[in-house]
C-alpha cells in the first residue's frame, strides 16, 4: 500500500515539474532596455437581492361612505452591484381580478398604482427600477379593490419578472 501511495506522489511531482510556465521571453539582442507587459485582471459578478413579499392582505378602508380594500406592497433591493450601463427592471403581470373561494367564483376587479401615481398599471408594466447602489432601495405598489358585492375570501396571484437591462 505504501508503495502505491509513494508511486502516486512521485508521479504527481513529475507531472508538475514538466509544466511549462507561460511568460514573455526577453532576449538580450541589444543593449537597449527591455520591456514586457503583463495583464492583471479580476472579475466581479453582478450581485443583488430583490425582496418581494409572498403574500399581502388588503385591509378595509371606509372614507366618505365608500368602502375599499387597500394595501401597499414594498419591493426592496439591497447590495446592488451591476455593470455601469445596466439596471434591474421589475415588471408585474396580472389579470387584475380577485376571485372568491365561493362556489359561484365571484370576482372583483382591482387596480395597482406605482408610488405616488394615480394611474393604474397594465399587465407587464414596469413597477420598479434599481441601479448599482449598496444602500437599501425600494419601490411601492398600491393595491386597491372596490367593495365586492358578495362575501368570501378573494385572491389573485401576480407574477413579478426581474431582469437586468441597459440603463
Amino acid at each position: 500500500m505504501k508503495k502505491i501511495i509513494t508511486l502516486a506522489l512521485v508521479s504527481a511531482l513529475a507531472l508538475t515539474a514538466s509544466i511549462t510556465a507561460f511568460a514573455t521571453d526577453i532576449t538580450p539582442q541589444t543593449s537597449d532596455p527591455k520591456k514586457a507587459d503583463t495583464d492583471v485582471v479580476f472579475e466581479v459578478a453582478p450581485t443583488y437581492t430583490i425582496t418581494i413579499p409572498s403574500e399581502i392582505t388588503l385591509t378595509q378602508k371606509t372614507e366618505n361612505g365608500v368602502t375599499t380594500y387597500e394595501k401597499v406592497l414594498e419591493i426592496t433591493a439591497d447590495s446592488v452591484k451591476l455593470p455601469k450601463t445596466k439596471q434591474i427592471a421589475v415588471t408585474m403581470t396580472s389579470d387584475f381580478k380577485f376571485q372568491a373561494d365561493d362556489t359561484d367564483q365571484s370576482t372583483v376587479d382591482y387596480t395597482v398604482t406605482v408610488g405616488d401615481s394615480t394611474t393604474a398599471i397594465a399587465s407587464g408594466d414596469r413597477v420598479a427600477t434599481f441601479s448599482t447602489n449598496t444602500a437599501h432601495q425600494s419601490g411601492k405598489l398600491n393595491f386597491k379593490a372596490n367593495e365586492p358585492e358578495y362575501a368570501g375570501k378573494y385572491k389573485d396571484t401576480v407574477t413579478f419578472n426581474i431582469a437586468i437591462e441597459n440603463a
